[in-house]
């Protein structure tokens, strides 16, 4: 069976994203795989038995924010597993691509000015990651389609 990847940070603004992988992954018979990512570079000045609090809340907000959008693909009856893992995003997916053997990613690209999901980004991800791993990536904003890359050397 192919597996695909989400990563997500959860919450409202990305439920479209979610739901256009759930959607994806039925159309191609795919299980699908959400994960969510915290870094904690930003922070780490701030003393480890801080970082180490705040890791642990960012992870259970993380795990309970996959929980739901796994009860949400399963509704729709594509079969969804979940990952919480801490590091930096680029690295943390391409171990999550390899131990998994995942065949297409779909980001979400931010869509508040604020967000650090940009289109640039996600696209200079896609393509190094996608070359270098021979997966396919798939941006979408809002539940549509943005760009699509496939990963070949």
């Amino acid at each position: 069976m192919t597996t695909m990847l989400c990563p997500t940070r959860g919450g409202k603004e990305s439920q479209p994203n979610q739901d256009f992988a759930i959607q994806y992954a039925k159309q191609h018979d795919a299980d699908l795989l959400f994960l969510y990512v915290s870094d904690l570079r930003l922070i780490s000045r701030a003393g480890p038995p801080i970082v180490v609090d705040i890791e642990e809340e960012l992870s259970e907000v993380g795990d309970f924010m996959l929980t739901m959008a796994q009860e949400r693909a399963e509704k729709a009856g594509v079969i969804a597993g979940t990952a919480v893992r801490s590091g930096v995003f680029s690295d943390v997916l391409r171990e999550i691509i390899r131990e998994n053997k995942i065949h297409t990613v779909i980001l979400g690209e931010s869509h508040e000015k604020t967000g650090v999901a940009t289109s640039e980004y996600l696209q200079h991800l896609s393509e190094d990651l996608g070359r270098e791993l021979n997966v396919e990536f798939i941006v979408v904003r809002q539940g549509e389609l943005v760009f699509r890359s496939k990963g070949e050397e």
